[in-house]
């Protein structure tokens, strides 16, 4: 059974924060704070809701196995110019292999619809593969992003 890719709606905000959860900890974010799953679950609500951030799904059948959101912003040095930048993109590690490749197809169209002009991705560190697949379909490396607690 193929994945159906949607807009995400309220009713899938526990889900989505529970795959948001598994996300913080591949990602390897414990280090820097802790999950809020109070928190996650309000941000995610206020993404839904906002005009400048997207946030999909991928679905088979009923079940959510995906799950990408996105920021819209002009850039600081030429507001003229919108911007859009991965917040999260994850999907179950048994569905992996065209999901997220679905995913991405589907939130680089919705950013085009919203005017935006280029789009940038993350790359979780311990995830080569996923530096390769976003290679694989026209991204360049741009900045590294390095996180430190402070307190």
């Amino acid at each position: 059974m193929s994945a159906t890719i949607r807009k995400a709606l309220e009713k899938d905000l526990t889900t989505l924060t529970e795959m948001g959860r598994i996300f913080f900890m591949e990602a390897a974010w414990g280090d820097v704070c802790e999950w809020d799953d109070l928190a996650a679950y309000e941000s995610l609500f206020n993404m839904i809701e906002a005009d400048n951030s997207i946030i999909l799904v991928a679905e088979q059948g009923e079940k959510i196995i995906g799950m990408v959101g996105a920021v819209l912003f002009p850039l600081w040095f030429n507001p003229a110019v919108k911007m859009g930048q991965e917040f999260f993109m994850y999907v179950k590690p048994e569905y992996r292999g065209g999901v997220g490749m679905k995913l991405m197809e589907a939130l680089e169209s919705a950013a085009k619809d919203e005017g935006v002009h280029g789009f940038a991705m993350l790359s979780v560190e311990n995830l080569p593969s996923l530096d390769k697949f976003y290679l694989r379909q026209g991204y360049r490396p741009s900045e590294k992003t390095f996180i430190k607690r402070l307190n």
